[in-house]
């Protein structure tokens, strides 16, 4: 949900879902920003057909649907990507205390 003077609201079945939901986003207006930037306005874009932007939903679904084991570990939707940024700031001295589902080997 965008709130208009306040930002963004995101909701999921996890915490790491809901930051899943949020990066894409951050990610998507990040890429229309340059793209807009590098085509010197909206009238020099080319914009895909709606058939290509079905099978892109179709493919991007699919893809988030599949929840197969990755080394051992089910990965639900976000929390391969939440434990990541986890990792990533701890080694930067941050201690999360984030309780890691694929602990790294010592």
């Amino acid at each position: 949900m965008i709130l208009r003077n306040h930002g963004v609201v995101f909701c999921g079945q996890t915490i790491e879902e809901a930051w899943f939901y949020l990066m894409t986003f951050m990610t998507a207006v990040e890429i229309q920003f340059h793209a807009l930037s590098a085509a010197n306005g909206i009238e020099n874009l080319i914009i895909p057909s709606s058939d290509i932007l079905d099978q892109v939903q179709k493919v991007v679904k699919n893809n988030l649907a599949n929840e197969q084991p990755i080394d051992g570990v089910q990965w639900k939707l976000g929390e391969l990507e939440f434990e990541a940024e986890m990792r990533r700031l701890d080694l930067m001295g941050y201690e999360t205390g984030y309780p890691y589902k694929k602990p790294l080997n010592d």
